[in-house]
C-alpha cells in the first residue's frame, strides 16, 4: 500500500489508506483511543477501537515512528478535517527514554538555552517547523527573483588569504603549511563577478568572531549577496533592494500562510517606496522621537537604541517595517565604499532597518585600482593579501554596488523574533559550537 500524506486523506475518503510518521499525542480510553500522528504536512487524528490495537500503544510514548492504516472520514461537527477511523497501528521504532523536554505543546516554554541544547527534539515541534519552512521560503523567494531579473548566481569561497572587510573579527584556520582566513562576506568575489556577468548574486556562508552574544550576532551565519555594475547613484540600489524585498514578503505572505497562521504572525505589505533618510536626518529622528533621551547626533554611527527609534518611526508615519538611512561617514564604512562627492567625509552607502535593527547593508563601490588600493591601506589590510582582487580594477571595472542581507536577520524581523538564534536552526556564537 502506497503511503498518503496527512493532507492529501480528504481525497481518499472511504477508502484504505496508510500513514506513515511520529506519534504527536495519544488519549486512551477504556474503549478506544485517539493517536495524533504528525508528518511533514500536519497533524491526523485516528482512531484506535480494537483491543488489540489499544495494547499495541498502553506504553508507547510520543514521538515513537508508526504506520497507521485506515479509513478518512469527516471528523464529527467538522465540515474540514478528516480523522482516520478504524485504525490499525504499526510501532516501527519506540522511543527508548523519556524525551528531556516536551515538544507537542503550540507554545513551548523553554528558556533559550534549553531550546537549543535540545534542538534535534524542539526542531519537531510545529511552530518550530513553521520558522524554518518560512526560512526556507524566503531563501527560495530570493533565488526566484534574482534569476528572474537576469541575475547570474556564483559561488564564493570561505577560506581566504586576508580579511575580506577589514577590522579584527577573523577565524584563523590551518590550511597545510600557512595561516587562512574564513570569510567575513562575500564582497570581493562578487565584485570580480561583475566584470564578467554585470549583476551577480550569492547565498553565502560568512564569519565574524564576534566575541559578545548579543540578540542579534552570531559567528556563522548567512548572507544574501547582491551587486550590479552601471549603477549611477544611490536611488537605483535601493530600488532594486526594495523590490527583492517585497517580492521576498509577497511570497512569504503567499507560499506561507499556513506557517504564519500557526505562529500568529500577520506581516505587513512592503509599501510602494519604503521611507529613506540620511544618518545625520535619522539622528535628529532620533532626538526628537525620544523627546530627547537618546541622542546620537554627534555620534559616528547610528546606535542600537536608534535603530529601533527608527524602526518604530517608520512603523509609525509610513506604515512600513523598513526603513532606508544613507551617507554613514567614511571613518565607519568597509574600504570598497565610494567616497560621497559633495562632503568627502561621508560615503555613498546604506543600511536597510527592519524591526528595528539593520538587515541589510551596502554601498556605491569604489571603481578605481590606485584609490581602491589607498583605501584599503588607510583601514589596515595589507594590499598584498587582496591582490587578486585588486588587480581586476587595472582591467576596466564600471561604476557598481550591492548589498549584503542577513538571512538569519531578515527572518528574525520578519518573524518578529527577539533573538537571531530563534530563527537559526543550529546557531553558532561565542558560547556554542553545539548540536
Amino acid at each position: 500500500m502506497e503511503r498518503i500524506l496527512s493532507d492529501e486523506i480528504a481525497q481518499h475518503q472511504g477508502k484504505q489508506i496508510m500513514l506513515k510518521g511520529w506519534i504527536y499525542n495519544t488519549r486512551i480510553f477504556k474503549d478506544f483511543a485517539f493517536v495524533i500522528l504528525r508528518d511533514r504536512r500536519g497533524l491526523v487524528q485516528c482512531v484506535l477501537n480494537k483491543p488489540e490495537e489499544l495494547e499495541k500503544i498502553k506504553d508507547v510514548q510520543v514521538e515513537t515512528v508508526i504506520e497507521v492504516i485506515g479509513t478518512p472520514i469527516k471528523q464529527q461537527g467538522s465540515e474540514e478535517n478528516y480523522e482516520l477511523a478504524d485504525s490499525s497501528i504499526k510501532i516501527v521504532n519506540p522511543v527508548m527514554e523519556v524525551l528531556p523536554v516536551i515538544i507537542n505543546k503550540k507554545i513551548l516554554d523553554l528558556n533559550l538555552d534549553t531550546l537549543l541544547n535540545n534542538r534535534p527534539l524542539t526542531i519537531r515541534n510545529v511552530k518550530q517547523q513553521a520558522i524554518f519552512r518560512i526560512h526556507g521560503i524566503a531563501q527560495q523567494a530570493y533565488r526566484d527573483f534574482m534569476l528572474s531579473r537576469d541575475v547570474v548566481e556564483f559561488f564564493p569561497p570561505t577560506i581566504l588569504t586576508g580579511s575580506s572587510e577589514g577590522g579584527s573579527e577573523l577565524f584563523t584556520v590551518k590550511y597545510f603549511e600557512k595561516d587562512a582566513k574564513l570569510s567575513q562576506s562575500a564582497q570581493l568575489y562578487k565584485q570580480i563577478c561583475i566584470g564578467a556577468f554585470e549583476r551577480v548574486f550569492a547565498i553565502a556562508k560568512c564569519f565574524r568572531a564576534e566575541k559578545y552574544a548579543t540578540s542579534r550576532h552570531l559567528t556563522e551565519a548567512t548572507q544574501y549577496e547582491f551587486e550590479m555594475a552601471f549603477v549611477d547613484n544611490i536611488d537605483q540600489i535601493l530600488d532594486f533592494l526594495q523590490e527583492t524585498i517585497r517580492f521576498m514578503v509577497t511570497a512569504i505572505k503567499t507560499k506561507g500562510a499556513k506557517d504564519l497562521k500557526t505562529l500568529g504572525i500577520e506581516i505587513l505589505d512592503v509599501p510602494p517606496t519604503i521611507p529613506k533618510v540620511t544618518m545625520k536626518e535619522a539622528q535628529e529622528i532620533v532626538f526628537k522621537e525620544s523627546d530627547g533621551k537618546q541622542d546620537d547626533r554627534l555620534e559616528p554611527d547610528m546606535s542600537p537604541e536608534g535603530e529601533r527609534i527608527m524602526g518604530a518611526w517608520a512603523k509609525k508615519t509610513h506604515q512600513s517595517n523598513y526603513v532606508f538611512i544613507t551617507h554613514y561617514p567614511k571613518k565607519k564604512r568597509a574600504f570598497y565604499s565610494q567616497q560621497n562627492a559633495e562632503d568627502g567625509t561621508l560615503t555613498d552607502s546604506y543600511d536597510c532597518i527592519a524591526g528595528g535593527f539593520e538587515i541589510a547593508s551596502g554601498a556605491i563601490r569604489i571603481n578605481t585600482y590606485d584609490t581602491l588600493r589607498q583605501s584599503a591601506i588607510e583601514k589596515g589590510i595589507d594590499p598584498s593579501t587582496i591582490e587578486d582582487y585588486l588587480n581586476i580594477f587595472k582591467y576596466g571595472m564600471p561604476p557598481h554596488a550591492g548589498f549584503g542581507m542577513g538571512v538569519e536577520r531578515f527572518t528574525q524581523s520578519l518573524l518578529e523574533a527577539a533573538n537571531v538564534r530563534e530563527v537559526t536552526m543550529f546557531p553558532r556564537d561565542v558560547n556554542r559550537l553545539t548540536p
